[in-house]
Parts: structure tokens; sequence; C-alpha cells
């Protein structure tokens, strides 16, 4: 899979988007940071052992995701530099596929545990009846069925050098409800820099998979001077506040949501929640509309991916690889279809 970061930048004039940009400069940086400490020349072109040593380097202490980022920031620096495409031989191929068996020695997981509608029942199951578990489980809900970035509707914290845009966490003003279901309106995302749209519908058949019905419910419990067009969505109790019974409510975060979350799955009986973060939830998302039958191109586009996207490509090979068998398996008494799903732009 390493290998093929070479493909994404065999054309210069390729139309790279702002964030990817500033994560091609900044591993760029990094390289010539490098190049300084060994004493090796980053005004020339790269030479082949001199990849291979800072891709190893590297790899001590990153995932196998930074050395895909790394591979492809160098091949577009290499390519806008010197107008010729990075040193592709034998020793740089066997050392990508080292670094594949070093990952797999290692066991680390490259991919975030995958969940099934079965395990979010199981999670609602485990949660003790409260606001603040009531919002986590309504943010499980979203996060599935929208394919939602976490950080698009959690408040996440970026590094200063980040590339990716700091978002605010979702309000009740960006929430649309109508007859068919809930409309979710994001001033920017990710990869794009105007206001995005998501409708997800309604879900009538199945009331405790309903995102709509659980956010209707999330607002009737919200306390009213919280309900507010610029008052984030999902709040829990503010562990320092007294008394107790009086707790004061804050916006829940992406690193809170994420604890707590592996503390439900830990309650549920996950075999590994440790494992989980909060990218499993739109990859989890993703490959269960893929295998339910959903057409790819309907879910990208809800996604928000671009065409050429690589991470939609590899949820695309995990959906076909997965069982079929799997699908057949009973997880609850109501069959749980994906929702019907839409992505407007405006």
């Amino acid at each position: 899979m390493l290998e093929r970061e070479f493909a994404l930048i065999s054309d210069p004039t390729l139309a790279l988007r702002h964030p990817t940009i500033k994560e091609y400069n900044r591993q760029s940086k990094l390289y010539a940071e490098f190049c300084r400490q060994f004493h090796i020349s980053h005004t020339a072109p790269i030479q082949e052992k001199h990849l291979c040593a800072y891709l190893s380097l590297r790899a001590r202490t990153h995932s196998v995701f930074t050395i895909r980022s790394t591979v492809s920031a160098l091949a577009s620096w290499h390519v806008t530099q010197f107008n010729m495409p990075l040193p592709r031989s034998h020793l740089l191929c066997q050392t990508l596929r080292n670094l594949r068996q070093l990952y797999a020695a290692r066991d680390m997981p490259t991919q975030s545990s995958v969940l099934e509608p079965h395990d979010l029942l199981s999670i609602r199951a485990s949660l003790p009846s409260s606001y603040q578990n009531f919002s986590l489980w309504t943010c499980c809900l979203l996060l599935f069925w929208g394919i939602f970035r976490i950080g698009e509707i959690l408040f996440k914290q970026q590094p200063s050098d980040s590339p990716i845009p700091q978002l605010p966490a979702l309000t009740w003003g960006q929430l649309t409800f109508s007859s068919r279901g809930v409309t979710v309106t994001l001033s920017r995302d990710k990869t794009h820099n105007h206001p995005v749209k998501i409708c997800i519908a309604s879900r009538p058949q199945d009331v405790f998979l309903c995102i709509v019905t659980a956010l209707q419910r999330l607002f009737d419990l919200t306390p009213i001077h919280l309900r507010s067009p610029d008052c984030p969505v999902f709040r829990t109790y503010d562990p320092y506040s007294t008394p107790k019974t009086q707790r004061a409510h804050i916006a829940l975060t992406a690193d809170t949501f994420v604890r707590r979350f592996r503390i439900a799955l830990r309650s549920a009986g996950h075999h590994d929640p440790d494992s989980f973060s909060g990218q499993g939830f739109r990859r989890s998302g993703t490959t269960f509309m893929l295998r339910s039958g959903v057409p790819a191109e309907v879910v990208r586009h809800h996604g928000r991916w671009s065409p050429t996207s690589t991470t939609f490509q590899r949820y695309l090979a995990a959906a076909a690889a997965w069982d079929a068998t799997s699908l057949q398996r009973p997880t609850s008494p109501t069959h749980h279809r994906p929702h019907h799903i839409s992505c407007l732009r405006s």
C-alpha cells in the first residue's frame, strides 16, 4: 500500500487542497531538518539511500499513516523542486515492504476497530440512564450514520502546525429538522471552505437507531437556557462543579468523548476497546453502508471524499473483502438497513 503513494503525485499539475499543501510543506521541512542533522544536502535531488534511512528513522516513532503521508509529501516536493519523480528502485521498494512487515510484527493497529449496529445497541444497553450518557449515545449515532469526522461535531484542539482547520463544536443552529429527517449544516469541513449540508433521513422502523428521534429527545432533555442556536449540541457534566446536585453543563470535547466511549465499550463486553478511536465511526459507517448495498458514489458523496481519495478506496476494498456471511448473522430483532442518505452542498 505504501508504494501506491508514488502514483498520487505522478502529475506535477495535480490540484492539491489547501490542508494537503500545508501538511506536505510540514513534511518537507522535517526532511530538511533530517538532512541538516546528518549533513546531507537537501538542495540536491533525493538519493534512494537517504530516503530509505529517513523512512526507517521515522518508522520508529510514527504510524504507518504518517509514513504514507511522508512519502506522498516528499514525492510532491521532489517533483516541484527538481521536476523529476522520486527514485523508485529495488532498495526503496524493499524498504517499504520491510516497514509493512515491521508494523505487522508490532501488532500495531493501523485502523480503528469497526462497529456494527448491534454494537451500538449493546453500548446503549450498558449506559446508565442520565443526560450525559444520552448525549454520548446521540453523538455516537450522528457520527455513525452521518459519516462525520469527530472534529466536525465535537471541539478538538488541533496543534498549531496542524493543516486541519480548527472547527467549533456543532450547535443547535446548525440542525434543521423536517418531516423527512435532519439536515446538518457545516460551515466548512476538512477539505472544503464552503458550507456543506448533510441530510440524514429518519428511521421510524427502528427508533433505537434513529438519529432524528435521538436528537429530538436530546433537545427535550437539554436545559432551556442551553437550547439557543449558538449552544453546543453535545454536553456533559462539569466534574469540577459543586455541589454535585447542581452540576454545570459543559461542551463535550473529542478527547472526553473517546475516553468515555471506550469505557462504555468495555462495559458492553467489547474485546478490545482501547483500539477504537474517533475515526472508527467514520470508517464503520462507511463500510457498513457499502456492505449493505448503498452505491459507492452515494457513500463517497455523503462522506465528502474527493473522487481521487485513497482513503475511500481503502474503505471500498475493506467492504469488498468482508465476508458476505457476516451480514446474515442476527444482530437485533429488527434488520438494520442503512439510512437513505444524500449530501447537498451550497
